[in-house]
C-alpha cells in the first residue's frame, strides 16, 4: 500500500480550526488508485482523536475528511483498508500551525556549504595559476633561448 497525503494551510481554510486531511491510496496488487473502503483514525501519541469509515472515495478517488484538532499534539494517521482486518498504514503529521525549526537549520547548512564550495574553488583557482605559471615560465625560458639563438646566427 502506497499512500499521498496533502493539507490545506489554515490560512487558506474557511473554519481554521478544523484540519482536512486528503488521501489517495495506491495498489500494488491492481496497480491502479484503491477505490474501496477505508477507514481512518487520527492518533493523538496512540490516543484516538477521530475515526471515520468510507465506503469508498468521495471525488476523483480522494479520500476526504475534516476534524477539529488543537495545534498542540503528536498526530499520525492510520489508514485501514478493506473491511476489518486489511492492510494498514500509519501516516505521521504536523498541522499547519505546528512550527517546525527547519527554516534556521537549512539557512545554517546552505551558509555552511556555500563557504565551503567558496574554499574549494579558491584553492583550486590557486593551484591552477602555480601550474599555468610554472608552465609559462618554462615557455618563456625555451622562447628566449630561441631568440638567443636566432640573434646569434645573424
Amino acid at each position: 500500500m502506497i499512500y499521498d497525503f496533502q493539507g490545506i494551510t489554515r490560512d487558506d481554510a474557511e473554519q481554521p480550526d478544523d484540519a482536512r486531511l486528503y488521501v489517495v491510496v495506491w495498489s500494488l496488487r491492481d496497480n491502479g488508485i484503491y477505490g474501496g473502503p477505508l477507514s481512518f483514525v487520527v492518533l493523538d501519541g496512540d490516543d484516538p482523536v477521530y475515526e471515520e469509515a468510507f465506503a469508498g472515495p468521495a471525488e476523483e478517488m480522494i479520500y476526504a475528511m475534516q476534524c477539529r484538532l488543537p495545534d498542540t499534539g503528536r498526530y499520525s494517521l492510520r489508514v485501514s483498508a478493506g473491511e476489518g482486518a486489511g492492510p494498514q498504514a500509519m501516516i505521521p503529521f504536523k498541522l499547519s500551525s505546528q512550527k517546525t525549526p527547519w527554516g534556521r537549520w537549512m539557512a545554517g547548512i546552505l551558509l555552511v556549504l556555500v563557504v565551503i564550495v567558496a574554499m574549494g574553488s579558491r584553492r583550486a583557482r590557486v593551484v591552477q595559476d602555480r601550474r599555468a605559471l610554472a608552465r609559462g615560465d618554462r615557455r618563456e625560458s625555451s622562447r628566449r633561448a630561441k631568440d638567443d639563438g636566432a640573434s646569434n646566427r645573424d
